[in-house]
């Protein structure tokens, strides 16, 4: 791994909980909770683990995302060993898919069309395999230096974090560019190290803003709405968040990161 390459080590989930009701979809407000260790909910009960440090199939080196397919599959990307893995939780096994075809991936995402995409770092760019691990296409690499985090709107656009050039990316599902997020003039608005992003179910695009200790959010059209967090251990504080995500009700859940080298 590169000498400037993120490290970290995470110990602490949040969840941020919105406010909104079935009836109100302007009145945003958040409640931060931190969970620590086994303390998540009474309901929640660790079920199983699997993986270990290697290159062997079912190793990982630096597992960066998981995507979850109903039919019960998880991809995984490991950035170290080149390779995206899908791991059943119901037959238990692993395949790696497409060996060979993936350089330094960090996160996928299911396209309108039910591909997969993948954000290859070294490549600097996204690309599309069919479930079957066949490429088909790639985009982004006249605008993409790092790409990290993914994630495909209702509307089949993919919406890009690149880590390098501080910017996150819209494109259209045919990877055509449609616009950056956010205004690089405007402090509120702009990005240091952005790292994963979601869409709610309300269409809200979600980024975790490392260097900023923020999670800001944009409407559908890819416009600022608001920010929240600031560096910190306090209620609504963060320290580099990363990994985020949300449910159906929209609340929002944010892995932190306790150590951080750029």
């Amino acid at each position: 791994m590169r000498s400037d390459e993120m490290r970290s080590s995470c110990s602490e989930f949040s969840l941020l909980t919105s406010s909104i009701s079935e009836n109100d979809t302007h009145n945003h407000s958040y409640v931060n909770t931190i969970f620590k260790n086994a303390e998540l909910d009474h309901n929640d009960v660790f079920v199983s683990a699997f993986g270990k440090k290697g290159s062997h199939a079912g190793d990982f080196q630096d597992a960066k995302h998981i995507t979850y397919l109903s039919n019960g599959e998880l991809f995984i990307t490991d950035l170290i060993n080149d390779r995206l893995q899908i791991c059943s939780v119901v037959s238990s096994s692993v395949t790696i898919f497409s060996p060979g075809e993936i350089k330094q991936p960090w996160a996928t995402a299911v396209t309108i069309d039910g591909n997969i995409a993948v954000t290859s770092c070294k490549e600097r760019c996204v690309k599309i395999f069919n479930l079957k691990g066949l490429y088909i296409e790639k985009f982004g690499q006249n605008y993409l230096i790092r790409p990290t985090g993914l994630a495909v709107d209702n509307e089949g656009n993919f919406i890009v974090c690149d880590s390098v050039i501080n910017k996150v990316s819209m494109f259209d599902k045919h990877g055509t560019f449609i616009r950056f997020l956010g205004n690089s003039f405007i402090h509120e608005e702009c990005f240091s190290s952005p790292r994963y992003v979601c869409v709610s179910i309300t269409g809200e695009i979600i980024v975790s803003d490392c260097g900023h200790h923020k999670i800001k959010v944009f409407d559908s059209d890819g416009s600022f709405v608001r920010s929240f967090g600031s560096f910190g251990t306090g209620d609504k504080q963060f320290k580099c968040p990363y990994g985020v995500s949300t449910n159906k009700y929209g609340d929002i859940f944010k892995r932190k990161c306790s150590t951080v080298i750029n």
